[in-house]
């Protein structure tokens, strides 16, 4: 009876084997004929994806979007997505509303098919966005697979992307192969679990450029548009001859000069709204502009890339030494298609192309004039005659400006006219970083928010420092609690909130008092200091200070009696403003020197707003007041710290300011690739520092802290790590110093040696120790064992899918139909400044 069972159960063995066989035949014959196929599971996977790749790993090149303006096909629409939504270029914001979005239901597996410009060799990089809303029910995708193809039919799977941006509402996937593949056809596929919508806006493929990387270590050029040269020095001068005709003739002394043209915005549209080099005549060719229409061609054009914060600069070379006394510049007002009238308009003079003075500033322009379809003539004759070989006019641009001639009135003669000032009263396009030798010796300057403007009524809210967190600021403590160094060596005192809410001169006493209060803020500093001064052998050691001027708005027109005299301030006006701030600076110079803090030195003051207020007329002026009153109070010196392209950024200097700093405003809005070049581009040009901006969420968090270490890497790749620094703000240093963890730490340690000026980051390749194993077909899970504070895929699998987790794990599982050996690379962050690439090799059989 068994024999006969086992005989049975053989039969019926080779029957299923047989008929799988023929089925197995059936639905290869099948797939042959499919006009849209992908890969069948069989062990000529390996071969298949062997033939698309024709290029090794390279994380040198660039990487360059090859798919821009391509066509697609769609399956899932849930609306008309068109046929380029997904591949303009175009990001859609994080709101669902956006009509960038292409939507579509997650009922089935959604595709993408995005059509190359033919075979494409090379490609190495794939990318797409989505928008996660759960109350909208719009979810990102649980899986997006990439597939390949040569010629439209046959499809084949190279890869499983990874979401790496989880923090927001805009989730990235991402994929980079182990090589440069080729192929004319790309697919995603997208799908979820759950029941709903997606939101996708760019699909992204990318090839290996040309280019290294290293190349986009260098700067922007700052001017595309005009080439704007500054002038070389002159240091012998020229003098016209006295037996010239016209020696003591006033006359417009630019006619027919070409000046050198400059933009103040980086962004600028190249070609639309704005004359071309080649018509950068018609500023001095002596032709007036017949009508008062905006469209009339003898005007130039200018326009701002973003409302308020562009401006134009025009340097003109007299040939030789001249006294100029006025000047005339005709605009054009049109409302209605966006052209309007400067506000400032600023005439320069230098001797020699390196000293500048400002000699003549007008503010208010705008609101003076606004009738459509008129002339505006911007003239005057300036208070006297000045010496100048060259000539700047600069005006700022908000929307549209248009305008005709530039004329500067003057002699040749330069008797009775005064000269240029020895230092020059201006820094005019610096053309490098600042350093320490320019501003009293200032480096790196800390923000120290001791009080806020709603907590001042309140006993016990008003926040100040003590001089155990003073210490940590000015010392840098090792792992154990040991004094070792020095850390920042300028503090700057403010208040926090907005500066209009510092608006009554009670507030401001009431601030004064919590600034000069016993056992915190200034006097902690002063006592840390000296224990600082103590520990490391220095008896000489001094913080250095500056203390805050808020803003004298022409909101605050009962600001209260500053000086005793009864009389309530009336800011709205220039007087009222002159008052109150010399009052301010008066105020400060007394109590600190009263105080007689021994470690510390008072060397100037900030400005608090972060912004130029135009339409507050007299501002401008009083703050020209301001830098005066500083530089006449004693050796002290004045800067601002104009947040990211803000009205007037590159005015500061015009205004008599000694520095001024760029907020890249990296770390919060601005985080895109271009924020840290741009702005040290634009710092660098204008003779501005970089302020360094974190939140405490960098002590915690290693996506928070990698947004910091990108400032950091923009001042090492920059140039502006040995330049001076503002930072925002003195809370997380504190509390990263105090950190027992190695994430925690690495702000104040990174920060510790780029203050230092000894900051690098090295980039190591090793392989991992253990070679995995995993059978054909089967998924394997696994753990890293490696001395990391962070994870992050460098390259993906060549034969499977691939998950890896921030902790180190991960899960693979091979292609079905191959064996052998397979491999990924991850880098693992070591510290900030330290990162190890490990090959992770997976034999599969």
């Amino acid at each position: 009876m068994k024999a006969k069972a086992t005989k049975f159960i053989s039969f019926l063995l080779m029957f299923i084997f047989v008929f799988s066989v023929l089925i197995g035949c059936e639905n290869g014959k099948t797939g042959e004929e499919s006009t849209n196929s992908i890969t069948d599971n069989s062990t000529a996977i390996k071969e298949k994806i062997d033939k698309l790749y024709v290029s090794e790993l390279n994380r040198n090149k660039e990487l360059v979007c090859i798919n821009t303006g391509n066509t697609y096909t769609t399956t899932g629409d849930a609306d008309d997505n068109g046929s380029v939504k997904l591949t303009d270029g175009v990001y859609a914001a994080e709101e669902s509303t956006d009509t960038g979005w292409a939507t579509f239901n997650y009922s089935s597996v959604i595709e993408i098919n995005v059509k190359l410009d033919g075979v494409t060799e090379g490609i190495n990089y794939f990318s797409l966005n989505m928008l996660q809303v759960i109350k909208n029910s719009i979810y990102s995708a649980d899986e997006v697979k990439v597939f390949a193809s040569l010629d439209g039919v046959e499809y084949v799977e190279i890869g499983l992307m990874i979401r790496t941006i989880t923090e927001s509402n805009l989730k990235l996937y991402e994929l980079t192969l182990s090589g440069g593949i080729k192929a004319a056809y790309i697919r995603y596929t997208v799908k979820s679990e759950k029941s709903g919508k997606a939101y996708i806006d760019e699909v992204g493929v990318y090839a290996y450029g040309e280019k290294d990387k290293t190349n986009e270590m260098e700067l922007i050029t700052y001017d595309t548009k005009y080439d704007g040269k500054l002038p070389e020095e002159v240091t012998t001068p020229v003098y016209w001859d006295k037996s010239d005709e016209d020696y003591d003739t006033v006359k417009n002394l630019i006619l027919g000069r070409t000046p050198s043209v400059f933009t103040m915005n980086l962004s600028i549209d190249l070609d639309v709204s704005t004359s071309p080099a080649s018509d950068i005549y018609k500023l001095t060719d002596g032709e007036y502009t017949q009508s008062a229409k905006y469209t009339d061609p003898a005007l130039f054009w200018s326009a701002s890339a973003v409302s308020n914060t562009d401006g134009r600069l025009f340097i003109f070379d007299l040939e030789k030494t001249s006294a100029i006394t006025g000047f005339r510049t005709n605009f054009v007002v049109a409302s209605y298609a966006g052209v309007s009238l400067p506000d400032s308009y600023v005439v320069y003079s230098s001797e020699n192309g390196k000293t500048w003075d400002v000699i003549y500033r007008r503010d208010g322009i705008r609101g003076e004039n606004t009738l459509n379809d008129t002339i505006v003539s911007v003239k005057d004759d300036f208070d006297k005659a000045y010496r100048a070989r060259f000539v700047a006019v600069f005006f700022d641009v908000e929307g549209h400006t248009r305008f005709d001639e530039i004329e500067i009135y003057g002699t040749k003669s330069t008797e009775q006219a005064s000269p240029v000032s020895e230092k020059g009263n201006t820094k005019f396009f610096g053309g490098k970083f600042p350093v320490p030798e320019d501003v009293n010796g200032i480096k790196d300057t800390l923000l120290m928010y001791h009080s806020y403007a709603g907590t001042l009524e309140t006993p016990g809210q008003v926040l100040s420092f003590n001089e155990e967190q003073c210490m940590t600021w000015l010392a840098y403590y090792d792992r154990d609690g040991n004094i070792k160094d020095t850390y920042f060596d300028t503090f700057i005192f403010l208040g926090g909130g907005q500066t209009v809410e510092w608006n009554k001169a009670d507030m401001w006493k009431k601030y004064n008092d919590n600034l000069f209060a016993d056992s915190v803020n200034l006097s902690a500093l002063n006592s840390a200091a000296a224990k600082v001064g103590e520990a490391l052998g220095k008896d000489d050691f001094k913080a250095k200070v500056m203390l805050t001027l808020f803003l004298p708005s022409k909101e605050f027109t009962e600001f209260g009696d500053i000086d005793g005299d009864g009389k309530n301030e009336d800011l709205s006006t220039l007087e009222g403003k002159k008052k109150v701030m010399a009052w301010h600076i008066d105020e400060y110079i007394s109590r600190f020197n009263g105080a007689n803090y021994t470690n510390l030195e008072l060397v100037g003051f900030y400005w608090h707003d972060e912004v130029i207020r135009y339409d507050d007329v007299s501002l401008p002026a009083a703050i020209r007041f301001c830098a005066d009153k500083t530089h006449e109070s004693g050796d002290y010196i004045i800067m601002s710290c104009p947040y990211y392209l803000a009205s007037g950024y590159y005015d500061w200097y015009n205004l008599g300011f000694d520095l001024a700093f760029n907020q890249p405003a990296y770390y919060f809005w601005n985080n895109n690739e271009t924020a840290i070049p741009k702005t040290s581009t634009i710092a660098k040009a204008l003779g501005y520092g970089v302020e360094m901006e974190v939140e405490g969420d960098a002590v915690t968090d290693i996506n928070c802290l990698n947004k910091y270490i990108g400032y950091l890497k923009g001042g090492v790749d920059y140039g502006y790590m040995n330049a001076v620094h503002m930072y925002y703000y003195s809370q997380p240093y504190y509390t990263s110093c105090k950190s027992t963890s190695i994430l925690g730490r690495q702000l104040y340690e990174l920060n510790y040696r780029f203050v230092k000026g000894t900051l690098s980051f090295e980039t190591s390749e090793a392989v991992y120790d253990d070679v995995f194993a995993v059978a054909p077909g089967e998924a394997l899970s696994e753990r890293l064992e490696l001395d990391g504070i962070s994870y992050k895929l460098s390259s993906s699998t060549k034969y499977g899918t691939l998950k890896l987790a921030k902790d180190g794990r991960f899960s693979y599982k091979p292609f079905d139909g191959f064996t052998g050996e397979d491999s990924f690379f991850i880098e693992v962050m070591v510290s900030g400044a330290e990162t190890v690439i490990y090959e992770i090799k997976v034999n599969v059989g």
